[in-house]
């Protein structure tokens, strides 16, 4: 990676945010992705402003394709905060570890479908939600 910035700012995604278990940092590292071409450049514009939608779109499809966001149940349950857990995850040959590489990829080369489909059309949240339907898959992801 080029950007000795961007590397930092996303060093500690993986593990579901520091090996917690939390929200996937394929998915979060996505979301950065997106922000980088879809994103605010000045703070005074707001959270969630009228580009925001290539991020709920990701976040839709990954809901969809994988049936939720967390980390753990992602990994069938591993604790990388237990040392003999992460131990085992990180081993060469680890199934579960080679499928979040998997993942990773897949989520970059959605990141980049998007992109491409989009260009540079700003489109808001509630445009995708027109598009999806009414009910984000973010309801569907308990």
């Amino acid at each position: 990676m080029e950007d000795e910035l961007t590397l930092k700012a996303a060093s500690f995604l993986s593990g579901g945010v520091v090996g917690t278990g939390e929200l996937c940092g394929a998915l979060t590292g996505g979301v950065m992705g997106l922000g980088m071409v879809y994103g605010r450049s000045d703070i005074s514009i707001g959270g969630q402003h009228d580009s925001s939608g290539p991020a709920l779109k990701l976040y839709n499809w990954f809901v969809r394709k994988y049936g939720t966001t967390n980390c753990r149940k992602l990994t069938g349950g591993v604790n990388l905060l237990d040392p003999a857990e992460r131990a085992s995850f990180l081993a060469p040959g680890n199934e579960i570890h080679e499928k979040c590489f998997k993942r990773c990829g897949e989520v970059a080369a959605k990141v980049l479908e998007i992109i491409c489909k989009q260009g540079s059309e700003k489109i808001s949240l509630f445009q995708v939600l027109e598009e999806e339907g009414s009910e984000s898959a973010s309801a569907k992801n308990e």
